[in-house]
């Protein structure tokens, strides 16, 4: 059991593959994503998907067809909430399909390293000074933070990890070892407070 993380998806959004110049057609955008999930995250997994799962309304034809998504894929999902996810779809689908949580924000330990998740940037974040890691989404692959901040949506998967896929527990450590900690804020690095 192993936590994997991505974001943006936008399952059903009509451009995402033009925006995130994605190399399938749009029409076989949802089979891919699916075979790209389930090809990452094994049955007894976490898949923290940092927002914009879903690009739909919140009506109940909308609900089902996300409820139809998620009961192909594997492993359990914890959802951070980005731009793109009404709070009624969220709560529709929340304990449903294999959704556990859904959260502005959440942080957890990796090998012992705090890992800050929120579906937006941020300059500093919890502990960032220590060398505590951000996990966001949003952006797209377009931006390319400072310090222990990674953007781990599926967009910018390419160019950082070399194919579309997911990011594992693995990546995001050896990702953030090789950046350093950047503290533009009151705080000495490494230091206390």
């Amino acid at each position: 059991m192993a936590n994997v993380f991505t974001s943006d998806l936008h399952f059903f959004h009509k451009n995402i593959c033009e925006f995130g110049k994605r190399p399938w057609l749009q029409k076989n955008n949802t089979q891919e994503l699916i075979a790209i999930w389930n090809d990452n995250v094994g049955k007894g997994d976490t898949c923290w998907h940092l927002g914009d799962f879903f690009f739909v309304g919140s009506n109940e034809k909308s609900i089902n067809q996300c409820l139809e998504v998620l009961e192909q894929l594997n492993g359990y999902v914890r959802c951070i909430k980005g731009n793109h996810d009404p709070e009624k779809l969220t709560n529709a689908l929340l304990d449903r399909a294999g959704v556990s949580s859904v959260d502005k924000m959440k942080e957890i330990k990796l090998n012992k390293v705090k890992v800050v998740m929120c579906h937006y940037p941020m300059v500093v974040w919890n502990q960032s000074h220590r060398g505590s890691i951000q996990l966001h989404g949003h952006c797209h692959g377009s931006l390319h933070n400072h310090g222990k901040s990674i953007d781990v949506g599926l967009d910018g998967a390419k160019e950082r990890l070399g194919e579309w896929r997911f990011w594992t527990e693995e990546d995001v450590l050896n990702y953030a070892s090789k950046s350093s900690i950047h503290a533009p804020d009151m705080h000495e690095v490494g230091g206390r407070g």
